[in-house]
């Protein structure tokens, strides 16, 4: 017997494997200069007659002004796409429409994650090789993920942070919290069955990471879905409030080490190092057209205080300093207007957007790509009635 696929049903197969992929693929330069005609791409083929998106011109606009202005500039190639392809994801936006994004491609990428977190947590020398030629780092010991030798106990291993084949645990915890918040907006009213597996397994591999804003932002999610989800007694309800309470006591009572439950650290070297940074460009630029539009080119950017980080690390001095105070303040608008239109699961996605303050998501390229690709289908599936997008 012949097996026949629909255009809807092959559509959606090719988004899926598109999402593995761009949470999968190698970290180097070469799927960077990919990115915009696979964009191109996906926006011809997925549309599927979805009108456009009547505020793209906000975030689009500000962020061509600042390339037009930093063009006759020394700025180096990599700005100038870097910045083609952040304005990419705004102008096509919904990248897809009418096109649902099944639960297989969301398992498949966890497990993928999860998996390349067990093998760097017992070091499997054959398969901790491989993934070691996939994706390529400088600096392999910098979070210890790739000095794990001895037996696995509670002692050794609070003090390893798995960032899995992203290395960097920051980026797998965002990429891990996206996937959580992508498969609950997407799986709305479905049950517990359903929701569970999912949800406990990809909790668990953030909280592994050691990044205290994805432990953070992944539990504020499973909360406010508990509350939005209608079908959920209030006792399930407020007794994930008052475990949420409680691990609060113990987060701040606690002498087991791990670093993601340790806020008061976080707030004291990570968030305040940023700050500090930030600072320092507000304080020696003395250009209001430059505080306004920006130098395209963050890695003209050099720092002047002594810190333990030599960049701003979140979006917000990125987008700052690329594109201006009008540009960032222009692309917090096109999210709010984009927010406002969507339905109550607005509440479930929108925390990830936390990343740009602690870390980055606009100006990580890649994250940002499969951020907008899973928010493209959250949108097309909960925004509300107002005639066109």
């Amino acid at each position: 017997m012949r097996l026949r696929f629909s255009e809807r049903e092959v559509m959606e197969h090719l988004l899926g494997i598109g999402l593995v992929l761009s949470f999968v693929l190698p970290h180097t330069a070469t799927p960077l200069l990919l990115v915009n005609p696979l964009m191109f791409a996906i926006y011809q083929c997925f549309r599927m007659n979805q009108g456009v998106y009547r505020y793209n011109w906000i975030a689009v606009v500000p962020i061509l002004f600042a390339l037009l202005i930093n063009l006759p500039q020394a700025v180096k190639m990599k700005a100038i796409i870097n910045a083609g392809t952040v304005m990419m994801y705004f102008l096509c936006f919904p990248i897809v429409g009418k096109v649902r994004l099944r639960n297989i491609y969301l398992k498949i990428t966890l497990v993928l994650i999860v998996f390349s977190q067990i093998v760097y947590l017992f070091h499997v020398p054959l398969l901790s090789n491989l993934l070691d030629r996939l994706y390529p780092i400088a600096e392999m010991d910098v979070h210890g993920v790739h000095s794990m030798r001895r037996y696995l106990s509670l002692s050794n291993f609070t003090r390893y942070r798995l960032g899995g084949m992203y290395r960097d645990p920051n980026i797998c915890a965002k990429s891990l919290t996206m996937l959580l918040a992508g498969f609950l907006a997407l799986n709305y009213g479905k049950s517990m069955r359903t929701l569970l597996p999912f949800s406990i397994l990809c909790f668990l591999a953030i909280l592994v990471t050691g990044s205290r804003t994805g432990f953070a932002i992944s539990a504020i999610i499973i909360i406010v879905y508990l509350f939005l989800d209608k079908r959920i007694s209030k006792f399930w309800r407020w007794s994930a409030v008052l475990a949420a309470l409680g691990g609060m006591v113990f987060i701040l009572t606690s002498r087991l080490g791990m670093r993601s439950l340790n806020i008061s650290q976080g707030f004291q070297n990570s968030a305040s190092q940023k700050y500090l940074i930030f600072q320092d460009y507000l304080d020696h630029e003395d250009s209001l057209f430059r505080l306004l539009f920006g130098y395209l080119d963050y890695d003209r950017f050099v720092p002047t205080v002594m810190a333990t980080i030599d960049k701003f690390d979140a979006d917000v001095g990125y987008l700052i300093y690329c594109f201006g105070f009008i540009g960032f303040l222009a692309i917090l608008v096109y999210f709010f207007t984009l927010f406002r239109r969507m339905d109550a699961m607005r509440y479930i996605f929108f925390p990830v957007l936390l990343w740009m303050i602690t870390l980055s998501i606009v100006m990580a390229y890649r994250s940002f790509f499969s951020f907008m690709l899973i928010l493209s289908c959250v949108y097309g599936a909960h925004k509300k009635k107002l005639g066109s997008p």
